[in-house]
């Protein structure tokens, strides 16, 4: 998935996430801030991520919180509408006076 919108779902109802470093993942997921991240095919490193979320629910709870401010700040509807208008309008801006 190019942009893996089950990680926003999972972070935006504030779940931990323990997640490949594959397409868009490491946008969202931020080693130690918002998740665990993993490079694809360490599976001793999924095995380490997934344990600490369960021994330290407390360290994976404050991922989560940090995950859903993320999610809100930078991907709710207001935020991407603000975005995708500040894109065009700099598309409009560098527009040639003859196209």
């Amino acid at each position: 998935e190019g942009f893996p919108n089950a990680i926003i779902e999972a972070l935006a109802m504030e779940r931990p996430v323990v997640a490949t470093n594959a397409g868009g993942t490491g946008d969202l997921i931020r080693q130690g801030e918002t998740g665990w991240l993993v490079e694809p095919g360490d599976a001793d490193g999924l095995v380490e991520g997934l344990l600490n979320a369960y021994r330290d629910s407390e360290q994976a709870q404050a991922w989560a919180r940090v995950g859903r401010e993320l999610v809100e700040r930078e991907f709710s509807v207001d935020a991407l509408v603000a975005n995708t208008t500040g894109l065009y309008r700099e598309l409009l801006r560098r527009r040639s006076p003859s196209a």
